[in-house]
C-alpha cells in the first residue's frame, strides 16, 4: 500500500512539473506572437507612412487603432514624421507599434526609417 502511494506521488510531481512546462512554453509562444505581430505592424506603418507623404505631403503622422477581434487583445500603431536634418534630406519617420495596445506584457516594436525627398517645407516656405 506504500509503494502505491508513493507511486501516485510521484507521478502526481511528475505530471505537476509537465503541466507547469506546458503552461510557460504556452505564454512564450503567446509573447512571441504578440512580438511578431507587432514587428508586422510596424513594417506596415512604415510602408503606409512613404505612401502617405506621397500622396500628401502635409501628412504628419496618426494613430491606429487596431479592435480585440483582428488582434487578440488589440494593438496600436502610432506614426509621426519630422523633418530630416539637413537641406533636401527628407523625412525621419517613427513608428511605434504596441500588441495589445495598454497590456503591460505587451510587445513593442519600434522602427525609425528616413525618406528622401525634398526637404521639409513648413507652408510659408512653399509660398
Amino acid at each position: 500500500m506504500v509503494l502505491v502511494m508513493v507511486c501516485l506521488l510521484g507521478v502526481s510531481l511528475l505530471s505537476a512539473t509537465v503541466l507547469r512546462l506546458a503552461v510557460a512554453q504556452q505564454r512564450q509562444l503567446e509573447l512571441e506572437l504578440r512580438h511578431l505581430q507587432a514587428e508586422w505592424l510596424a513594417e506596415a506603418a512604415l510602408e503606409r507612412a512613404a505612401a502617405m507623404l506621397h500622396r500628401d505631403p502635409a501628412w504628419r503622422g496618426d494613430e491606429w487603432l487596431l479592435p480585440a477581434d483582428l488582434i487578440a487583445g488589440g494593438g496600436v500603431v502610432e506614426t509621426r514624421l519630422e523633418p530630416a536634418s539637413g537641406p533636401g534630406s527628407g523625412w525621419q519617420v517613427a513608428v511605434a507599434a504596441s500588441v495589445p495596445a495598454d497590456d503591460p506584457g505587451r510587445a513593442r516594436v519600434t522602427r525609425r526609417i528616413l525618406i528622401p525627398g525634398r526637404a521639409a517645407h513648413s507652408a510659408e516656405d512653399s509660398r
